[in-house]
């Protein structure tokens, strides 16, 4: 449960305005803020910043404890004083505290990987890195690296992965993986080439397609040459083109390959209809349904009238 509930501090706020007659624009003008701030506080759009709580409880001729909720309302007082704040404090005030305040009252270096995970979308990358850094020991380390990979700046987390996972490869081979969404495709195609040479599985390999650069995966087709599985793998993340190319040099090969069933459906109907002529040209009738269903009706009954 929120310690700040947004829906219950909004109707006591609402209940307590209209109990003292004022408008939100009175109220507004009492806190410095807009009246669409205290619009949005009442219809549970927003929260007010924690250093509005005691100003608004006065205005409005309430406890804290009351406009708040107990526990909400010792997070305020304790923010406000000037004592350290326990990790679980600064945790559940961070939502109604700006960046700066939460990064003035945080110390990443004292803060443990599963503290710094829940105060990530409030702290800078920086700042981060920091915490990071210093909990590379940690058991959990890798995992909770990727926790924090969407809150880090590129540079920050390619420093890190520099530092911690790639001098470890093959054994974090997962956490590079993991990491792919959150890097550029320039790094994740160095990745590909480096774990390519590493001899790592397919099945792991191609958990990054989609994240390479289209020319890169292309001319990583091209290199494993007739391999099936890599072929079946990296179709649904190269163009239309680039699957046509692949296709026509399978079918050359072999025109009666299985293979290009399995490419049909990323590959332009033009390509699949001189692939059917050439079929029946060499009487092999049977394999032309199998690419049937992804022919549209027009160029199916082009095909029949040509039969």
């Amino acid at each position: 449960m929120e310690v700040f509930n947004a829906e219950r501090i909004g109707q006591t706020i609402a209940a307590a305005r209209k109990q003292k007659n004022m408008t939100q624009s009175a109220l507004a003008d009492e806190l410095g803020v807009s009246y669409q701030a205290v619009s949005n506080w009442e219809r549970s759009q927003s929260l007010p910043d924690i250093d509005k709580y005691e100003t608004l409880a006065k205005v409005l001729d309430l406890p804290l404890a009351q406009l708040l909720g107990s526990q909400a309302a010792r997070t305020v007082i304790q923010v406000a004083s000037a004592a350290p704040l326990d990790a679980t404090t600064l945790q559940d005030a961070a939502p109604v505290m700006t960046p700066k305040q939460v990064e003035a009252r945080a110390d990443a270096k004292q803060l443990t990987l599963a503290e710094l995970v829940p105060l990530a979308p409030f702290l800078s990358s920086t700042t981060l890195v920091e915490g990071i850094k210093a909990n590379s020991a940690t058991p959990t380390f890798l995992d909770d690296l990727q926790k924090l990979a969407p809150f880090l700046q590129s540079s920050d987390l390619e420093h890190l992965i520099a530092q911690y996972v790639t001098p470890k490869l093959p054994d974090t081979v997962t956490t590079v993986i993991a990491l792919a969404p959150f890097r550029s495709s320039a790094a994740n195609n160095a990745t590909l080439a480096s774990l390519h040479d590493q001899n790592i599985p397919l099945n792991l390999l191609q958990k990054l397609f989609p994240f390479v650069a289209n020319q890169t995966l292309a001319a990583f087709v091209q290199e494993a040459g007739t391999d099936a599985q890599v072929i079946k793998a990296a179709a649904p993340f190269l163009t239309k083109e680039q699957n046509n190319a692949v296709f026509a040099q399978t079918a050359k090969r072999d025109p009666q390959n299985k293979l290009l069933q399995a490419l049909a459906p990323f590959v332009s109907e033009a390509q699949l209809t001189a692939h059917i002529h050439r079929l029946a040209e060499n009487g092999a009738e049977e394999q032309i349904s199998s690419f049937m269903p992804f022919l549209s009706e027009a160029a199916i009954i082009q095909l029949v009238k040509q039969s």
